[in-house]
């Protein structure tokens, strides 16, 4: 099933919707006075903290005013930003939603099961100890065939030993195969250490395709299952997707996980920046236009 795609005539409509032309003409308000109660808050938690310190130490108790004031800063700083992130949820969400109903897919901000990811985070990304995923996009055709794209990010550590493995767009298709063992195509730049390779995985090459083969590691539990199931074209959309971020993918027996490394898209912009509401919305649609178009092709790829 394809997403609808998304014309200026789309933009226009959505600008018009009453939830959010409401947003659009009150939004620079309600983020000029958050940003105001952010560095309010943010300034009153320091000199909080600093006094905090100064009569630690007069009282000779300079570690304990060390942690008291530490912890006055961040709750003075967890306070301002979520009066931001108040303001932009309250424009985010309508936008992400009426653009959904658009392009023919449901929409969830977070707490859902992200497709595909199950089995191919751990092969694709190996050890993964945090991980996070918002604002999915799902559609599902008559049979029951879902596509979708979220936002991911996997982390592996904590503190200072944390690894970003993984932050931008993944892209989901659900392709069952009769019989078909795993395959997962990786950047050629990939550290093996983040690959964590099933048992009797095996490398493919391709040769004949010098642009594929400079670009991407593959491996397969059948590599005649890989060379029969990498068609030219689909070759091809994955060089080509290259020019946008790192891609790594993983066919499972039931889904296809398509992962582009990315910048968090589908928000409304900095909150800290003035912006009218109408190119807030811009932003936000010009983002789904796009992951629409690069999950559609992925699918025509696929076949």
């Amino acid at each position: 099933m394809r997403m609808n795609e998304l014309t200026e005539e789309d933009f226009a409509d959505l600008c018009r919707d009453a939830r959010i032309s409401a947003q659009i003409a009150g939004v620079e308000s309600d983020r000029s006075a958050a940003a105001r109660t952010f560095w309010i808050s943010v300034g009153a938690a320091v000199f909080a903290g600093l006094a905090i310190f100064a009569v630690s130490i007069r009282f000779g108790l300079p570690v304990i005013g060390i942690i008291l004031a530490i912890t006055v800063a961040v709750i003075g700083l967890v306070f301002g930003r979520q009066q931001l992130f108040r303001v932009g949820a309250a424009i985010k969400v309508p936008v992400l939603e009426r653009l959904a109903a658009m392009t023919g897919a449901t929409f969830a901000r977070r707490d859902f099961a992200p497709p595909a990811y199950r089995d191919a985070g751990p092969i694709l990304f190996g050890r993964i100890s945090d991980s996070s995923f918002e604002d999915l996009f799902q559609a599902t055709d008559a049979p029951g065939r879902r596509c979708a794209f979220y936002e991911a990010r996997l982390k592996r550590g904590a503190g200072r030993s944390t690894t970003l493995l993984f932050t931008g767009q993944v892209y989901a298709l659900q392709r069952p195969r009769r019989g078909g063992g795993g395959i997962a195509i990786l950047p050629e730049t990939a550290l093996p250490d983040f690959f964590n390779a099933p048992k009797g995985m095996e490398r493919v090459t391709f040769d004949s395709d010098t642009a594929f083969e400079s670009a991407f590691q593959v491996y397969a539990l059948r590599p005649s299952d890989a060379q029969s199931f990498l068609s030219q074209g689909l070759r091809r959309t994955l060089v080509e997707l290259r020019r946008i971020g790192r891609v790594s993918v993983y066919v499972g027996p039931e889904d296809v996980f398509v992962g582009i490394v990315g910048k968090d898209r589908f928000e409304p912009g900095s909150l800290f920046a003035k912006m009218s509401g109408r190119d807030r919305v811009r932003i936000m649609f010009d983002d789904v236009r796009n992951a629409v178009a690069t999950l559609n092709r992925l699918r025509a790829a696929l076949g």
